[in-house]
Parts: C-alpha cells; structure tokens; sequence
C-alpha cells in the first residue's frame, strides 16, 4: 500500500516482536526476529512486517506477520505450508546454507565438489567414448560437448574468480558496481566459450582440446591476482586475516582463491605432460626414450 499523506503515531515495535515471537510459539516454531520491515513510516498506512529466523533449521521459513505501525494492531500472519511450498522452502534453504549446523554445512560444500566431480568426469567419458568415431564420420558432435565441457567446468571457474577480482579493481562507490561485476562474470565466461569452441576446431582427433589446460592456467593466474588485488586494496593478507588481526571470512576466501590458484597451475601442468605423451605415442617415439 503506498503512503495517503496523513501522519499517524508509531506504536511500539518492540511490542510487536514480542506479540510475532509467541504466534511463532504457539505454531510450534519458537524463534527469533530474522527480518523486520517498515513501510511507509509515520502514515496512517504504515506497516511492519516481522519474518522468522531460519538458522536453526535447512528450510527457509519465513512465517511473516504484519502489524499496523500506528497501533500495533495484527493485519495479516501467513498460514500454514501446504506440503508443495514445504518442499520449496526446504530446497531453497539447503541452496542458499542459511542454517548454523556448521557440519551440516561442509558435508554439503563436499557433496558439491563431489557433484561437480561427477558432471566433469562424465563430460570427459561421453566425450572420450564418441571422438574417434565422430572424427571418422567427420561430424562435430564431441567436438561441441568438449567445447561445453570447458565452458562448464574451468571456465565457471575462470568467470567466478574474474567476478571476484573485478569486485577488488572497481571502486567501492562505483555506482551499480554489482552490476558491472555480474558483466564481468558474464563476459569472463563468454570468452570462455568463444575459446574452447575456437581450440576444439583446431583439435581434429579429440584426444585433448587445449583449451581445458589453458583455461586452467588462466583461472590459477586470475586467482592469484585477485589474492594480491585484497592485498593491495584493502592491506588484508592471509597473515593479516589469520594471526594478526583475525579476519576469517576474507582469510577464508584468499585461501580458497589461494588454492583455487594451485590446483589450477598443476592441473594445467599435468594437462601439458599428458598431451606431450600423447604426441610422442603418436609420433611412435614414446617406446624408444
């Protein structure tokens, strides 16, 4: 509802959290303010909507009550889930991790990994299975999955640590600078894809596109830039973050950039040795050396 221009007393909201926290009990989800919301502050069509907390628990439960702001007076308590909306907020909670089981929560990061594991090895034997067949009969089929699986595996690597070295070069009070870092992301990942199709047409027998080391190497580099750009930008390092003045949330995310810098750099490297062995077996040389 939007303001009518009459003023109106404001009522106590402390009143109003404590009325939302009993509702909340009597429902059997006893909990604290998670979010609170005033419109329209000082007009007789002002409103206050409380939302429940929900870290202790996976799904997103939101359970808003709003009361009038000039007398405190309830307007509307959502009901009840159906079973469907349920479901909805129990994935919704598990994709966004707000919930404070911290070991719950690394056995979900580990479940992704190990997901993301998964869907790049089963690019990679999809792709193995049908090269030599689709190079025979002259069709681009693997050489169109291989691009993809480029595009998906490194190169969602090489975007994201793009966006987050982009968010340490723009200003902070760069206007819409979220904006221009979802572009970055965005362009990063483009170029990804421009790439790997690129590299795939050069790679006539499928046995490697070069773009998978290459596009490792670039995400290690961007990585480690986007480390030293922390630095640089805001004086955090990980000694800093860690020992000096304990900063874990920017000490947790250089070390995984960290990490993410390393274990690019020796995928890469290993990519490169596997495809000089390759060369050499093919060139009939490998045996003899």
């Amino acid at each position: 509802h939007g303001r009518t221009g009459v003023a109106a007393p404001v009522a106590s909201v402390d009143t109003m959290v404590e009325d939302a926290k009993k509702r909340w009990a009597a429902r059997g989800m006893p909990g604290q303010v998670g979010f609170l919301m005033i419109q329209n502050y000082g007009d007789e069509n002002g409103y206050v909507s409380l939302y429940r907390a929900g870290s202790d628990r996976v799904a997103l439960v939101g359970q808003a009550i709003h009361y009038k702001l000039s007398t405190g007076a309830l307007l509307y308590e959502e009901p009840a889930n159906s079973a469907v909306e349920s479901i909805a907020e129990f994935l919704t909670g598990l994709h966004l991790q707000h919930f404070e089981h911290w070991m719950l929560r690394w056995l979900y990061v580990i479940g992704g990994l190990m997901g993301c594991a998964c869907i790049a090895t089963g690019f990679i034997f999809f792709i193995q299975k049908r090269a030599k067949k689709h190079a025979q009969v002259n069709t681009s089929g693997a050489a169109i999955v291989d691009a993809l699986a480029v595009v998906m595996v490194p190169g969602m690597v090489l975007a994201s640590v793009a966006m987050l070295l982009a968010n340490r070069l723009l200003a902070a009070d760069l206007p819409f600078k979220g904006d221009f870092e979802k572009y970055v992301f965005c362009g990063a990942w483009l170029h990804s894809f421009v790439h790997a199709v690129w590299r795939s047409k050069i790679n006539s027998t499928l046995e490697l596109n070069p773009a998978w080391r290459e596009q490792c190497f670039a995400a290690a580099f961007i990585a480690l830039m986007a480390v030293l750009a922390n630095w640089v930008t805001t004086g955090d390092h990980l000694i800093q973050t860690l020992f000096v003045e304990p900063y874990y949330a920017v000490a947790g995310v250089d070390a995984m950039l960290v990490l993410t810098s390393v274990v690019g750099f020796l995928v890469a490297q290993r990519l490169r040795v596997v495809g000089t062995e390759k060369q050499k077996l093919e060139q009939g040389r490998f045996v003899y050396e």
